[in-house]
């Protein structure tokens, strides 16, 4: 590796060095520098001149590919986003001289010159700066003048137009002119740092180097990791990473490969570590093999976000669903269903039958207002803990998840699959619309679609919520309809099943009297006819009426979203292995129990007992802030919060006389109390992370039974 201090125009872009052509390969990102970059760089040259000094713009790391064509080639392994804004600002101040000369030296700066024209040239050739494959395109209609066939959308051409504009501003107002802007470029240094292919890695620099441009997002990382090295990295990246991008957009990528990670591995994938763990992945799979799976996961993916897809009508209908009760936890586990799907494992009746029983999962939690918080690592271990037993999947696959769901999920009260029971009664009297209107919206219009021969489109603006009974507590009409139980009535039944539907009707109904709602709604012919069946029928609107369709609907919805049938066959699935999975959701389940390793930010550490797994978090919590450890230590923290009467016992002190049962951590002479059960433990972990600001996903507990 050399590196030296550079003027940055006079050795990329000057002629006297030689023909030089900086590359920029596929595996980077594309030029993504905004406006308000630019405007930074451009204030920083002008700032320069008017202070006579230098402006340093941070290093440029190259490897040189030698001599082609006569040209020396360089891979730009950092610094693509400044070296391709200065070449865009070159080409500004070009287009907005008619002065000859200057004409002429500028080119010289964007262009290699060739005394020679025995070798047919085109401008890929004579551009200094070549850049990845989906930005070169627009770069090279650029240079070649024809702007008016660029993408406006692209960077290439905002930032273009940006500084046009910029130069033309600066030079109408006669502070400085062409060549003063030139002399202006001249001023920027930077670091240029030579990579040997022999012996530098250039995937470990790239890693390294803190950039002064834009910070690397995850799948920056990875498709520099999974096509840095590979020498068919061009039809690598449009045979494989095109599709990636096509399918999953950017800002669904990082969600995608962490989802992706925590399906296929047994470690914690998080945005802090999902890198890391990416490469552990990877480490010994041939980067093709590597490429086809992700690219046969996004084509997944893509299904789950509703893109354009090829999956059946009723797959998608049934993922659609997913989207609308906002549940995205259960793709780490379809991940695996769908792979199975294509790898002919299951059809698509079984594929749409685990999509059923996952939205009928879904819907009956939310209606029994379940908490969520421990969904997260159910369908992170779902698929192994269903089918790692000796599990004929061709044959017993939906019965195996039937059982999981309808038996062994009873064993902890936040993973129950609510029975038919709970799951009516719950129906009729949750208030479904203030709790969360899209998805009352969404079931209501199940409700309608699924019991009429006429479809609705319950996506259209034009279907929305009626509350029959209205919202304004204070509606006169309604106050004298109803009677005096019309407060308690109001309360309790607003919001729910029974009080709302779906109308096409455009105008407000809000506090009409009862009969005038129902001669509108008539009038209109209205095609919602099984959500308004008591509605069109029933001469009054009461306490008993709502209850009465709030049923009938409920009975609906059951039917809908039914108890996955099961054979009554035990399938005795496992926990990673009969390994139980603690979180602070469950740390009751640590009691009697045995600890066997936990995961804390992103690292694995095998345990024997919960001693080992509190002072080794203490210890990792230290080696983060010791000084707040230690502010905690001297203060004898009990960690209850709102208690601050000093007759607790302290969890974490200097002083081991103050503990019953004294455990010192490796790194520091800061002892934390043993003497607690392993719920306790799993909660005083949990309340460290809160103190530390760490979030509690962070960390997992993995224990055995005893005995």
């Amino acid at each position: 590796m050399e590196a030296k201090d550079k003027a940055l125009l006079s050795h990329f872009f000057d002629n006297d060095i030689g023909r030089r052509q900086y590359i920029i390969p596929v595996y980077q990102r594309n030029y993504d520098w905004k406006v308000d970059n630019c405007k930074m760089l451009f204030d920083d040259i002008l700032e320069s001149m008017r202070n006579d000094r230098r402006h340093f713009v941070g290093s440029i790391v190259l490897v040189s590919l030698g001599e082609e064509r006569e040209v020396h080639q360089y891979v730009v392994i950092d610094g693509q986003q400044r070296l391709t804004t200065v070449y865009l600002l070159l080409k500004a101040i070009l287009n907005n001289t008619t002065n000859t000369d200057t004409m002429d030296n500028l080119k010289d700066n964007l262009f290699n010159k060739f005394k020679e024209e025995s070798i047919p040239r085109d401008y890929r050739d004579k551009m200094k700066l070549k850049a990845n494959t989906q930005d070169n395109k627009q770069l090279m209609l650029l240079m070649e003048d024809r702007i008016d066939e660029m993408n406006e959308e692209s960077s290439i051409y905002v930032n273009y137009s940006y500084f046009v504009k910029r130069v033309k501003d600066i030079i109408d107002s006669g502070e400085f002119d062409v060549r003063a802007l030139k002399k202006g470029i001249g001023k920027l240094d930077t670091v240029v740092i030579n990579l040997d292919p022999k012996e530098d890695d250039p995937q470990s620099v790239f890693e390294r180097i803190n950039s002064t441009g834009l910070p690397l997002e995850l799948d920056d990382l990875i498709r520099n990791f999974v096509l840095m090295a590979e020498k068919e990295q061009e039809a690598l990246f449009e045979d494989y990473w095109v599709h990636i991008e096509k399918h999953v957009p950017k800002s669904e990528r990082a969600r995608f490969f962490i989802d992706l990670l925590n399906s296929y591995t047994l470690q914690k994938a998080t945005k802090n570590n999902s890198y890391d763990l990416f490469k552990k992945w990877a480490k010994g799979k041939d980067k093709k093999e590597v490429l086809h799976k992700l690219k046969k996961m996004a084509r997944y993916y893509a299904a789950f976000l509703g893109r354009e897809n090829d999956y059946p009508e009723q797959t998608n209908k049934l993922l659609k669903g997913l989207r609308l009760l906002g549940q995205t936890t259960p793709y780490v586990f379809l991940f695996r269903v769908f792979e199975d799907h294509e790898d002919k494992i299951i059809n698509e009746k079984d594929l749409n039958n685990v999509l059923k029983l996952i939205l009928s999962y879904s819907v009956r939690r939310f209606i029994c207002d379940i908490s969520s918080n421990s969904l997260k690592g159910l369908y992170e271990s779902l698929y192994e803990r269903t089918f790692a037993d000796a599990v004929n999947k061709e044959t017993d696959y939906f019965d195996a998840l039937a059982c999981m769901f309808r038996e062994n999920l009873k064993k902890t009260k936040d993973d129950v699959f609510p029975d038919d029971k709970r799951f009516i009664d719950e129906s009729c009297r949750t208030k479904l619309y203030s709790r969360n209107s899209r998805i009352c919206k969404y079931l209501l219009g199940t409700l309608e679609n699924n019991r009429s021969k006429e479809k609705i489109d319950v996506d259209s603006e034009d279907i929305t919520i009626e509350h029959i009974m209205p919202q304004n507590p204070d509606s006169i009409v309604w106050r004298e309809y109803i009677g005096e139980k019309y407060d308690y009535i109001h309360d309790t039944y607003l919001h729910t099943l029974g009080n709302v539907t779906l109308t096409g009707y455009n105008g407000s109904l809000s506090d009409k009297h009862y009969e005038e709602k129902q001669r509108i709604l008539k009038e209109w012919n209205t095609k919602i006819a099984y959500l308004n069946k008591e509605f069109v029928e029933s001469p009054v609107w009461n306490e008993a009426i709502i209850n009465q369709r709030a049923t009938r609907l409920a009975d609906a919805l059951r039917d809908i979203f039914p108890l996955p049938e099961w054979s009554g066959k035990d399938y005795h699935p496992v926990n990673y292995g009969e390994l139980i999975r603690v979180t602070f959701n469950n740390s009751d389940d640590a009691k009697m129990k045995r600890p066997v390793y936990y995961e804390f930010m992103g690292e694995k550490k095998d345990v024997k007992t919960f001693i080992d797994v509190i002072t080794g978090v203490a210890e990792t919590l230290y080696s983060i802030n010791e000084t707040f450890m230690q502010e905690l230590a001297q203060a004898n923290a009990h960690l209850i919060p709102g208690k601050e009467d000093k007759a607790y016992k302290p969890f974490l002190t200097y002083n081991k006389e103050k503990l019953n049962n004294a455990s010192k951590l490796n790194n520091a002479e800061i002892f934390v109390e043993g003497n607690n059960n392993a719920g306790t433990m799993v909660w005083y972990i949990g309340r460290l992370l809160e103190l530390y600001g760490i979030d509690k996903d962070e960390f997992v507990l993995y224990c055995r039974k005893k005995g």
